[in-house]
């Protein structure tokens, strides 16, 4: 299944610009043109990347960005805007986005970047390792073909360990966390 990418843009030619060139990169790509909307459509439509204008109507980007990451959501952020002075573009990178781009921008360009961004982060869905089976999309462990019950937090924390071997997590960021619920 190709990745999910969220355009957050209210110039609608470049948006569908934009949504040309990742639909012939292969990726499912929806707009939004409105700020108020884009936190609430990041938690239903889960995108695995959002390209993010920051002077949008109803909300300025720089705090959709912040609050995104604030609720503990790690979605790659790449802010794509007119904004092009060093510190709104450190204030962007520090807010926590992936990226920042400049405007004007080689559409080619950007899908290149998403790609690049994808690339390095890991893959949602299955992940196995040394008789380690995990399902992200079902919530299931097995552990040498043998299913292992976890509880939903028990299957959080396995998987937040897991994906980044070696790495300490703070307190706060194993268990306040929002765990995904199965439907």
């Amino acid at each position: 299944m190709s990745a999910k990418i969220l355009i957050v843009e209210d110039e609608t030619e470049l948006a569908h610009l934009l949504l040309d060139y990742l639909h012939a990169a292969d990726y499912q790509a929806e707009i939004i043109s409105d700020g108020n909307q884009v936190v609430p459509k990041v938690e239903t439509m889960k995108p695995d990347l959002i390209l993010l204008d920051l002077m949008l109507p109803g909300r300025h980007g720089m705090e959709i960005c912040e609050e995104i990451r604030q609720k503990g959501n790690d979605v790659p952020i790449i802010i794509m805007t007119a904004q092009i002075e060093e510190p709104d573009r450190l204030r962007g990178l520090e807010s926590g986005a992936d990226d920042y781009v400049c405007k004007p921008y080689s559409p080619r360009e950007l899908v290149a970047r998403v790609k690049a961004v994808l690339r390095r982060r890991p893959q949602k869905g299955e992940v196995g390792n040394g008789g380690i089976e995990l399902d992200r999309n079902t919530g299931q462990l097995r552990i040498g073909g043998k299913d292992a019950n976890l509880t939903a937090l028990e299957f959080h924390l396995f998987d937040l360990l897991y994906s980044e071997p070696g790495r300490i997590f703070p307190a706060n960021k194993s268990w306040t966390v929002s765990i995904p619920t199965t439907a």
